[in-house]
């Protein structure tokens, strides 16, 4: 390897690191059976931050979530559906991986929450303390549980298929568009059914999220008035971080406990907040989600002239120690 070779990418890595970082957090569909295990067994401020949660979970709920995350019985490759545990799960993943990052010296410059994501972000942004956040958790599940049985159904194809077929747009809601040639639809288990014998006749590839509620569609409106009595106990306060919404896909400074409903009713705009961002970029985008979904999706939004970078720790696969360590050396300045 050259000089000049080596000072180029050295200075690319300065420029890396000079980017403002995002943290990125993803909500339902993206969580499994032992997911984050082996940081929780090898990385001793994740599994602090990890219990932490948990010892406050346990505080309200009587029971622990790490305990059934990280049932030895329970193996990656089986359904996790139940709300109860994922819904927090997914939660105290999350924020636990951010504590451990910023514990390591890597704070975020703004977050971007997706879904139950968007209330880690608040999280982290100081809107809501954790505590409450864990309170909020338990309330939405135990809505959640007693919802009819819908389903979820991410389509690998061009966005257009959903406005140009009457067939999915007039039974089922999108429920986030992650880009162009990647979105989620949402509606009953018969309609969802029939959707995905249409795309199966066209060779269309899709995948069923592993959630038994329909969520951001109108199967879930009823819900609304007594979802939103349950929040009003909650307070928020002013974002201490720049706080970027796919609800709104744009900035927000405040919210207010209505909030919550429309994040799980509402479409998720991954494409259109990512774009937003990509406007004031580049960035360092952080994804702290289980799956690294959220990564994927930045991938296929940006310019791969334009400077930002997509970053995540956790996997399906596995090996997240070293893919924390490779994000720490690569942030850490």
């Amino acid at each position: 390897m050259s000089f000049s070779t080596v000072r180029n990418n050295h200075s690319l890595n300065e420029e890396f690191k000079r980017s403002p970082t995002i943290f990125m957090f993803s909500g339902q569909g993206s969580q499994f059976y032992q997911m984050g295990r082996g940081l929780y067994e090898s990385n001793a401020t994740f599994k602090h931050r990890l219990q932490s949660l948990d010892s406050l979970f346990y505080l309200e709920a009587g029971y622990s979530i790490v305990e059934y995350l990280y049932d030895d019985k329970k193996l990656r490759s089986e359904p996790f559906e139940k709300i109860s545990l994922t819904h927090p799960a997914i939660f105290m993943i999350e924020l636990a991986l951010a504590n451990t990052l910023i514990d390591e010296g890597i704070k975020p410059d703004g977050v971007m929450g997706a879904s139950l994501g968007e209330l880690c972000a608040a999280v982290v942004a100081g809107i809501i303390s954790a505590h409450e956040a864990i309170k909020i958790v338990i309330k939405q599940a135990t809505i959640f549980e007693k919802l009819d049985s819908g389903a979820m159904l991410a389509v690998l194809y061009d966005l257009e298929l959903y406005y140009l077929t009457p067939a999915i747009n007039q039974t089922c809601d999108i429920a986030a568009v992650n880009s162009q040639k990647n979105f989620v639809i949402a509606g009953t288990r018969e309609n969802i059914a029939e959707v995905t014998a249409l795309l199966k006749d066209k060779g269309i590839v899709y995948q069923y999220l592993p959630v038994k509620q329909a969520f951001h569609s109108s199967c879930i409106d009823h819900i609304k008035e007594h979802f939103n009595e349950e929040m009003r106990s909650f307070t928020t306060f002013a974002a201490k971080l720049p706080y970027y919404s796919c609800l709104s896909a744009s900035k927000v400074t405040h919210i207010d406990t209505s909030y919550f409903f429309n994040v799980i009713r509402d479409p998720i705009r991954v494409s259109d907040t990512i774009r937003y961002l990509e406007a004031r970029g580049p960035f360092n985008y952080v994804d702290l989600g289980p799956s690294g979904t959220l990564a994927n999706s930045v991938k296929y939004n940006i310019s791969q002239s334009g400077g930002s970078k997509p970053l995540s720790v956790m996997s399906p696969f596995g090996d997240d120690t070293t893919r924390l360590n490779n994000v720490l050396s690569t942030l850490k300045i």
